[in-house]
């Protein structure tokens, strides 16, 4: 039985010019990057000639990039370290109900020690209401975060115009961009954000490599301490193989966005043709937003997502209910609840998200599986 992989929202496949590039670096003599000898040297050349690379391709300086484990890490390490250097009279963190969980936890446990959370209105499509945002945005709001692409929708929010009424504001805007990075063009340089986060792995890099960017000059206490790694913001041996592979990833993603968007969304395309010829009853969520067009977030009547997952993966096809940080829950998705889904129709709803990678043949795949277990069903 052929795998298929619709899942690319969760983790893209590792592009396999990215492993051979990385190969290269692993079979390397071994070498500490804080080392001063020869092989201490080698690797410091690679961190940093990977951290330029990475830096010139978001339109960043090198000194703005903070390498990590992923994007999880980026946005603890960018909250907790905005936070812990906000005024005594800003204790209010502004932010929208859509956010990753990686956001929403720290910004919990913040709360828990004395920061007050406002909550951004959030419209049916899932867009950000920046009229109501921008009235809540106060001189006691220490910093505000928003995701620049929805992980569940691929709703993309008006980061640009945010940004820009944040600045005006002396408010500091953090975004957590990996679902964005490698998909779009970001120049960091013309958008003042103070901190953005990316992950390797959604644009075909290698899993847990992610950076965080931090502008210049916004005050920032490191999380991780110890050695003085990374500037001194985020202590820990560098996994220069990694860091390679995800500058390597990135030049590729960069080189080739308009390809890989056409492709992405000529087969998002496809499918909502073969669903809506094969009379099936779905519902397409946030369809009225602007969305990155390879991910389609979409109700089937009459079925439980969790089971509806099982059914295809049974038949070799792998999709997500929701968040894959929280795909062994079986709770409704904040993100459809904020855009007002009920129950019902939220624990209907699965996300099939493409890449460059996939083809029509794995949509040809996926519609005769949801024809076979709709019939099935009736």
């Amino acid at each position: 039985m052929k795998q298929i992989y619709l899942d690319n929202n969760a983790s893209s496949p590792l592009d396999p010019r990215v492993a051979q590039a990385m190969a290269t670096v692993m079979g390397a003599k071994p070498g500490n990057p804080s080392s001063l000898h020869s092989f201490g040297r080698g690797a410091r050349r690679l961190v940093e000639n990977s951290r330029s690379q990475v830096a010139a391709l978001c339109r960043a300086r090198d000194d703005e990039i903070i390498f990590s484990s992923g994007a999880t890490e980026a946005n603890n390490m960018a909250l907790y370290g905005l936070a812990a250097c906000a005024k005594t009279n800003q204790r209010q963190i502004l932010l929208s109900p859509t956010e990753h969980p990686s956001v929403l936890e720290p910004c919990k446990r913040l709360a828990a020690k004395g920061f007050e959370l406002i909550w951004m209105k959030v419209g049916p499509d899932g867009i950000v209401d920046l009229v109501d945002a921008k009235a809540k945005l106060g001189p006691q709001v220490a910093f505000s975060s928003l995701m620049w692409i929805n992980n569940e929708t691929g709703t993309i929010q008006p980061i640009e115009e945010w940004a820009n009424f944040c600045a005006e504001n002396d408010v500091l805007l953090h975004s957590d961009a990996a679902q964005a990075v490698g998909r779009i063009a970001i120049d960091l340089d013309s958008l003042p954000l103070a901190a953005l986060t990316m992950s390797a792995h959604k644009f075909h890099g290698p899993q847990g490599i992610g950076a965080l960017y931090l502008r210049r000059g916004v005050p920032f206490s490191p999380t991780l301490v110890g050695g003085g790694q990374e500037r001194e913001k985020r202590a820990g041996t560098e996994c220069v193989f990694g860091l390679f592979g995800m500058a390597k990833a990135l030049e590729f993603a960069v080189a080739e966005l308009a390809q890989r968007r056409e492709k992405v969304s000529a087969l998002a395309k496809a499918t909502l043709r073969g669903i809506s010829a094969a009379n099936i009853p779905f519902v397409l969520n946030a369809r009225a937003a602007p969305r990155w067009p390879g991910v389609l977030n979409m109700q089937f009547e009459g079925q439980v997502a969790e089971s509806l997952l099982m059914k295809l993966d049974l038949r070799g096809i792998a999709v997500s209910v929701g968040s894959a940080c929280s795909s062994g829950s079986i709770e409704p998705s904040l993100v459809l609840s904020a855009m007002g889904l009920g129950v019902k129709e939220n624990l209907s709803s699965i996300r099939v998200s493409f890449s460059a990678m996939n083809d029509s043949s794995d949509v040809d795949a996926f519609v005769e599986a949801m024809t076979e277990i709709h019939d099935l069903s009736r």
